[in-house]
């Protein structure tokens, strides 16, 4: 009788937490619902917000390089913020924040969370336990304050070369509770920089001279159109000038741009260390740098 009363007991709680996951998950639809259609939704709804970045600049610790489109280099990252906002007090969040790779959406990792609050004298105490899927025990213990029930969670992909990540259209996914509360994607892009010009680098400026940049992206949907732009900085990391091009990926998804810096006498540039950066829809995706030398 007692294992009856315990076992009717336990599944009263659990049909409790599934009905407030449940909740939870719909009042964070109709905020969605009522951003898309240009209201201002609740404020204190339940809501939760994904950023993208390749970085976290030391100052503010705000992100650095926004967007949905990631190049692959030396050290690159891509960095997903997860801001939850308007969480109850009563009870445990549970976050499952889960990098999946393109096409077969196969899953490439995850990051486990349990969220707690408590307001002491109107500052909101917040714990998150990182635990590991393979062993639950295993915590980290991250502690955040502030004015607002709110807490923001961090996970990060590593996709510089040597870690041979997949090319293409990744999906970032939340589990709430362990159902679906949403998610985003961003495309990982390869890249190769080749320039050509007088002494084969560094680079004359001679009397009539060009440095040619011609610029592969490779990882893009086949037969999509993207804004994609070539800027040139001088020495000193000041913006000389930007082209902006359309680009559509061919059927092995690569597409190639060219761009051309002139560095003849007339121009009088100065001898150094010069950058080309690309930008991809607003992202950068790759960067490279070369020198101008006088003759």
């Amino acid at each position: 009788m007692k294992r009856s009363v315990s076992t009717i007991i336990g599944l009263f709680v659990l049909i409790s937490l599934v009905a407030c996951s449940q909740d939870k998950i719909e009042e964070f639809r109709i905020t969605q619902e009522q951003k898309a259609q240009g209201f201002v939704p609740d404020p204190l709804a339940f809501d939760v917000e994904i950023t993208l970045a390749r970085s976290v600049s030391k100052k503010t610790g705000n992100p650095v390089g926004v967007g949905e489109h990631f190049g692959i280099d030396d050290g690159s990252k891509v960095r997903a913020f997860v801001e939850a906002r308007n969480l109850n007090p009563d009870r445990v969040h549970s976050f499952h924040l889960v990098w999946l790779k393109p096409g077969n959406l196969k899953e490439s990792f995850r990051k486990y969370a349990e969220v707690s609050l408590e307001e002491v004298d109107g500052v909101w105490k917040k714990q998150i336990l990182w635990k590991q899927a393979e062993d639950l025990t295993h915590f980290k213990e991250e502690i955040q304050e502030g004015e607002e029930p709110d807490v923001i969670m961090s996970t990060v992909m590593n996709v510089a070369p040597e870690k041979l990540r997949d090319l293409g259209l990744y999906t970032f996914r939340i589990y709430y509770n362990r159902e679906f509360l949403t998610e985003t994607t961003f495309e990982l892009v390869g890249q190769e920089i080749v320039f050509d010009g007088p002494g084969g680098g560094p680079f004359l400026m001679e009397k009539k001279a060009d440095v040619t940049a011609a610029v592969r992206l490779t990882g893009l949907e086949v037969d999509k159109e993207y804004a994609s732009e070539l800027v040139w900085h001088k020495p000193g990391g000041k913006k000389l000038f930007g082209k902006e091009i359309n680009i559509v990926a061919a059927a092995d998804s690569s597409a190639t741009l060219e761009g051309k810096l002139d560095i003849s006498k007339k121009k009088k540039r100065k001898a150094g260390e010069y950058e080309l950066k690309v930008y991809l829809e607003g992202s950068l995706v790759a960067r490279e740098k070369f020198e101008l030398v006088k003759p």
